[in-house]
C-alpha cells in the first residue's frame, strides 16, 4: 500500500508499490478448531499473493503453538516446526499433543513466514480440551440390601481417541444419600493396568432408597456418577410374565386383554394364584417417608385358572379420544404393574410393563433437524418407517407439501423405504409459496399390507443463508478403496477444503476449487483409514473470510474395535457346593494374546430377576457403559459396533449404506482458520482519516440537499454529480490516494436508498479485495409520498369525517391508480388498528417480488406507517359533556344516556381495528380518617361551619 510517484517523459502517476513486488504474499491457516491430548494437531499454512490470489511457493514458515498445562508453576507445552510452502502453497505441521498432557484451557498458536526479505505474521487464540479422564466401572451387583458389602471396580484411562490406562493415579470414591448427605469416601491410587477399587459396607441402619457413588480425579474433577438401590427384600423363586394380546392397539381396538402367568425359577408354573393387574398413572420412592407414592389407574383382579393362567381386560376409548385430539402425539404407553400372589407359599411378586395404544399401525419419523436449506441446492433428510411395536416398515411414501398453516397440500414426491425402515429424501424445493416460505410437509406411508401412517411437520425456510454440501459417493468403504467426495455450494468459486477426521485428528487434508459451485475431489485410501471418520469440507464465506461455510458428514472403513474376550465354562450344570471352572482367553483385534487385568462378577440369578422387577423401564447396570464399548449411535437395531464388525468378504447391501449415512450423518468437526493482517486491510486503516476528510465536502452537500430540497437525493452516478456541482463540489476531479478516479455503487436497503463511494485501492483494479468504501449513506426515499400519504388521511377526514380504511379509498384521494416500489412492482396498503390508533402501513414485497403472510423471516418491508387517532375528536366532546353534569353517571346506562341526551352515540364508533366500543366501569373508594373544623367570617354573610377532609 506503500504509493509511488513517477514521472516518465510526459506521463506521471502514482502506483502502489504491492503492484510492483511479485513476491508479496499473505499467510492464511487452517487449523483444528480444538487441542485434545492424545491427538494430532495439524496445521496448515498457505501463502498467496493477495491480489492474484494465487499460491506463493518457497515461502519458509515457523510455527509455535503454547498450550497452558495445569499446576502450580504456570508451566506451558511448547511445540514447533519449520517448513517451506509446496508449488500449491502449503506447509503442512502435524503436532502430537503427548495423551499425558493436563491441558488447562488456552493456548496460543503463531506463525511467521519469510520470503525475499518480506516477513508476515499470524497468530490466534487456541482452545483446547482439560484433561480428559475416564473411567469404566461397574458394581459387583445391580441391587443392594442394608448391612451388605458393595464393591466397585474400575479401568481410569485418558484421551478421547487412542485411550490409554493411567496408572498411579489418584481418584476418590464418595457415597452421597437421596439428600446430598456425603456418607463414605475413601481415595486410591490406579494399578499398573490403571484398576481402582473400594469396599463399602452398608450401614444396617441405611435408609432405603437411591444412593450416588461419585468419582473424581486427582484435581477434584467429578469423572463419573453410579446410582445404585438399597432396599429390603427377599429373592424370588417364581417370575410373572405378561402377554398383550397384541404388540399395539389401534383405535379400532376398543379393549386391551392382558395375560398373567408365573413360572418357578427351576422351569415349572405357578398353578394357584391370586392377581391384581394395576395401571400405574405414577410410582416414585419418597425418599423422606420411605415407601413409594403410586398413583393408581383401573385396577382388575382375580385367579389363575387350571392353566395357570388370568386374563385382564382394560378399556383403550380414553386413549385413543386423547391421542385423537391430540396430534403431536404418535402413540401413549401405558404402564401397568402385575402382582401374583403363589398360594402355595404366600408370597407375591411383580412385574411392571406397557401396553402401547396408536393412532396408526406405521410410525413415521424424520431423522435429525430437517430444514429447507437454501433453495439452489436440494432438499436433502432422512426418513424412518417402523410399525407401532418398532420392527421396521419397507413401505411406499407420499410426499406433499403446502404453505405452513394452508393445509392446501399437494403430492411433490415419493419414495420408498427399505427393508430396515430406512429412506433418503433428495429433491428440489417445492415450488409452492416464496423462496422464504416456511412449509408444511405430509409423508403418508403404505405397506404392502395396506397398513398406513401419516406425519405432518412444519420445516423451516433457510433461503437467505450460503450453504456447502460435500457427500460421498458411499459410507462403508473397504480397506484399498478410494473415496469420491463431491461438493455442491451456492458459493460460486473459492477454495474448499476438505479434511478427513477421526475424532479430533486432521489425518488427511485436500483442497479443490469450485467452478459453478461444484466440485469433486478423490481421496486414495491410507492405512490411517480405520473406523468412524469424519469428512468435513469447508469454504471462507465471500462475504465475511473470517467464517467459514462448512459441512460434515460420516464414513465408515469397518474396523473392530479394542479387544475380544472369551469366556467358557467347564460344563454348563452344577450341583450346590461344587467348584466351576471358567477359562479366559484376551485377544486383540488381529487374534494375538494380550496380558491385561480381568474383572468377574458373579451374582445369583434370584438377585438379577429382583433388580429386573425393580428396573423394568430403566437401563439396568450396564447403563452409560455403550460409548465407551463402541456401540455409538445406531438405526433399526444397527449400531457403530455392528458396523465395525461387518464381514468385508461379502457384498455391503444398499440397505446397510443406507442405514450406515443416517447413523453417521450429524457429525460436528469446527476447523479454526484465521489469517495475517492483509495488505488491502492496511490500507484501509493507514488513508482511513484522510479519505474521510475528502469526503466531507460530499457528505455536506448531499445532507443539505436531502434536507433543504424536499428529500432529494442521488440514486445514480449523473444523479451524484448534479447534486454535488449545486453545493461547489466536482466529483470527476476527486482522486484517491492511489490517483484513481472514486467508483460508485447505488444500491437499496428496503426503506433506504444507498449510495456507496468506493476507492479502487493500490491495485488500480475495480472488483478486487483490496477495495474498500470511501464513503456511504443512505436517505429514505418514501418521506415526500407519506407526508402526502398523511395529508390526504386527514383531509378526508375533516371533509367526510370518516377514515380511510383500504387500498382503493386512499389511492383515489391521492388520484393515483397505484404505488410502485424501488423494484417497479405495486406496493400494498394494509390498513389496521393499533388501540385507539387506525394504521396505514405501505408494504413492499421486496427483492423478490412476492408478498408473505408474516413479517419476519422473509424480505417483505414497510416504507410508511400513517397514524390518526380515531378516538381524539370523540374524546374531547365526551369531556366536555361529562364536566358540564351536575351529577356524575354511576352506570354504564347513565353514562351512555348523558352521552346520547347532547348526540354523542357510542354505537356509531369503532376502534381501530372496527370493533365496537364498550364501556368500562370502575367503582373507587376513598377514606378519610382526620377531620379539620374552621369557622370563616363573610363581611357579607353570616359566619358558617365548613368540614373538610
Amino acid at each position: 500500500w506503500y504509493r509511488l510517484r513517477y514521472r516518465i517523459g510526459g506521463t506521471a502517476g502514482i502506483v502502489s508499490l504491492s503492484q510492483l513486488l511479485r513476491d508479496l504474499f499473505e499467510l492464511r491457516i487452517i487449523a483444528s478448531g480444538n487441542v485434545i491430548s492424545g491427538t494430532t494437531y495439524r496445521t496448515r499454512v498457505r501463502a498467496v499473493n493477495p491480489f492474484a490470489d494465487q499460491p506463493s511457493a518457497g515461502v519458509a514458515v515457523e510455527t509455535e503453538i503454547e498450550l497452558e498445562l495445569k499446576g502450580d508453576g504456570n508451566e506451558t507445552l511448547r511445540l514447533g516446526a519449520k517448513g517451506v510452502t509446496d508449488a500449491e502453497g502449503f506447509a503442512v505441521f502435524d503436532f502430537p499433543i503427548p495423551i499425558e498432557a493436563r491441558l488447562d484451557g488456552d493456548g496460543d498458536i503463531r506463525v511467521v513466514g519469510r520470503r525475499a526479505g518480506l516477513v508476515r505474521h499470524a497468530e490466534d487464540d487456541l482452545e483446547s480440551s482439560p484433561e480428559d479422564i475416564q473411567i469404566v466401572s461397574m458394581t459387583d451387583k445391580p441391587i443392594y440390601q442394608p448391612g451388605q458389602i458393595l464393591n466397585l471396580r474400575g479401568i481410569i484411562l485418558r484421551g478421547s481417541e487412542a485411550r490409554t490406562v493411567i496408572a498411579g493415579t489418584e481418584v476418590e470414591f464418595r457415597i452421597e444419600d437421596d439428600d446430598g448427605t456425603l456418607l463414605y469416601r475413601e481415595k486410591v491410587v490406579s494399578s499398573e493396568y490403571g484398576v481402582a477399587s473400594f469396599t463399602w459396607r452398608i450401614p444396617s441402619n441405611a435408609k432405603l432408597g437411591e444412593y450416588r457413588i461419585k468419582i473424581r480425579d486427582g484435581e477434584g474433577d467429578e469423572i463419573a456418577e453410579h446410582r445404585i438401590k438399597v432396599s429390603r427384600y427377599d429373592l424370588p423363586n417364581f417370575v410373572v410374565q405378561t402377554k398383550p394380546s397384541k404388540p399395539y392397539y389401534l383405535p379400532t381396538d376398543k379393549e386391551a386383554e392382558i395375560e398373567v402367568r408365573a413360572d418357578y425359577l427351576f422351569g415349572k408354573p405357578v398353578t394357584r394364584g391370586k392377581v391384581r393387574v394395576v395401571e400405574e398413572n405414577s410410582r416414585e420412592w419418597n425418599w423422606k417417608e420411605q415407601k413409594y407414592d403410586i398413583s393408581e389407574g383401573e385396577i382388575r383382579e382375580g385367579e389363575i385358572d387350571a392353566d395357570g393362567k388370568f386374563t385382564a381386560r382394560f378399556a383403550l376409548t380414553d386413549t385413543h379420544d386423547e391421542l385423537k385430539e391430540d396430534r403431536s402425539s404418535k402413540y401413549e404407553d401405558i404402564k401397568f404393574a402385575a402382582y401374583l400372589t403363589d398360594l402355595t407359599t404366600n408370597r407375591t411378586e411383580q412385574r411392571r410393563f406397557e401396553i402401547r395404544v396408536t393412532r396408526d399401525p406405521i410410525h413415521i419419523y424424520l431423522i435429525g433437524q430437517p430444514s429447507l436449506g437454501n433453495s439452489r441446492l436440494p432438499m436433502n433428510g432422512y426418513i424412518s418407517t417402523f410399525y407401532a411395536d418398532g420392527a421396521p416398515a419397507a413401505c411406499d411414501i407420499e410426499i406433499k407439501a403446502s404453505e405452513a398453516g394452508e393445509g392446501k397440500f399437494v403430492t411433490v414426491a415419493r419414495i420408498k423405504t427399505n427393508s430396515l425402515g430406512a429412506g433418503k429424501i433428495s429433491m428440489p424445493r417445492p415450488k409452492i409459496g416464496g423462496a422464504a416460505n416456511n412449509l408444511g410437509f405430509r409423508f403418508i406411508a403404505r405397506d404392502s399390507a395396506g397398513r398406513r401412517g401419516t406425519y405432518d411437520r412444519d420445516v423451516y425456510s433457510g433461503n437467505s443463508k450460503q450453504t456447502l454440501r460435500a457427500t460421498t459417493d458411499k459410507i462403508i468403504y473397504k480397506p484399498g478403496e478410494t473415496m469420491s467426495v463431491r461438493v455442491d455450494s451456492t458459493v460460486k468459486t473459492g477454495t474448499v477444503f476438505v479434511d478427513v477426521v477421526t475424532g479430533w485428528s486432521v489425518i488427511d487434508s485436500r483442497f479443490v476449487l469450485l467452478n459453478d459451485g461444484r466440485a469433486e475431489i478423490q481421496i486414495p485410501y491410507s492405512n490411517k483409514f480405520k473406523g468412524e471418520l469424519k469428512i468435513s469440507a469447508f469454504v471462507e464465506d465471500p462475504s465475511d473470510d473470517e467464517e467459514t461455510i462448512r459441512s460434515t458428514s460420516g464414513v465408515i472403513f469397518p474396523a473392530k474395535q479394542g479387544i475380544n474376550v472369551d469366556a467358557t465354562f467347564d460344563k454348563a450344570l452344577y450341583k450346590p457346593n461344587e467348584e466351576a471352572t471358567l477359562r479366559f482367553g484376551i485377544l486383540d483385534v488381529a487374534g494375538k494374546a494380550v496380558e491385561s487385568a480381568l474383572g468377574v462378577v458373579v451374582f445369583d440369578k434370584a438377585v438379577e430377576e429382583r433388580a429386573r422387577t425393580d428396573t423394568e423401564f430403566g437401563q439396568g447396570m450396564f447403563r452409560g457403559l455403550s460409548g465407551l464399548l463402541g456401540y455409538g449411535n445406531g438405526f433399526g437395531g444397527v449400531n457403530v459396533k455392528d458396523l465395525n464388525e461387518l464381514d468385508l468378504t461379502k457384498p455391503i447391501s444398499n440397505d446397510m449404506q443406507l442405514v450406515a449415512e443416517i447413523i453417521l450423518h450429524d457429525q460436528y468437526y469446527s476447523p479454526n482458520v484465521f489469517r495475517s493482517k492483509r495488505y488491502y486491510d492496511e490500507a484501509k486503516s493507514v488513508f482511513a482519516a484522510a479519505v474521510t476528510r475528502q469526503m466531507q465536502p460530499v457528505a455536506n452537500g448531499l445532507r443539505v440537499a436531502y434536507e433543504q430540497q424536499n428529500r432529494l437525493h442521488p440514486t445514480n452516478e449523473v444523479g451524484l454529480r448534479s447534486i454535488l456541482e449545486g453545493r461547489g463540489v466536482d466529483f470527476a476531479e476527486l482522486r484517491d490516494p492511489w490517483g484513481s478516479a472514486y467508483v460508485t455503487d447505488f444500491s437499496i436497503d428496503r426503506s433506504r436508498d444507498i449510495v456507496t463511494i468506493k476507492t479502487v485501492g493500490p491495485d488500480k483494479v475495480p472488483g478486487t479485495r483490496d477495495d474498500f468504501a470511501a464513503f456511504t449513506t443512505g436517505f429514505e426515499y418514501f418521506t415526500p409520498m407519506g407526508r402526502a400519504i398523511d395529508t390526504v388521511v386527514n383531509n378526508h377526514h375533516a371533509r367526510t369525517g370518516q377514515f380511510i380504511r383500504d387500498q382503493h379509498t386512499l389511492f383515489a384521494e391521492l388520484g393515483v391508480r397505484e404505488l410502485l416500489d424501488r423494484y417497479g412492482r405495486p406496493y400494498k396498503v394494509v390498513a389496521d388498528g393499533d388501540g385507539r390508533q387506525l394504521q396505514l402501513r405501505v408494504r413492499s414485497s421486496g427483492p423478490d417480488g412476492e408478498f408473505q403472510k408474516s413479517d419476519w423471516g422473509n424480505d417483505d418491508f414497510y416504507v410508511w406507517t400513517s397514524r390518526v387517532d380515531f378516538f381524539v375528536a370523540v374524546e374531547k366532546r365526551i369531556t366536555a359533556i361529562q364536566s358540564a353534569l351536575r351529577r356524575a353517571p354511576m352506570n354504564e346506562s347513565e353514562f351512555k344516556a348523558t352521552l346520547r341526551a347532547r348526540g354523542v352515540d357510542l354505537s356509531d364508533h369503532r376502534d381501530g381495528n372496527g370493533h365496537p366500543l364498550y364501556v368500562k366501569v370502575e367503582q373507587r373508594s376513598r377514606f378519610w380518617d382526620k377531620v379539620a373544623v374552621e369557622t370563616v367570617q363573610n363581611l357579607a354573610t353570616n359566619s358558617a361551619s365548613s368540614g373538610l377532609g
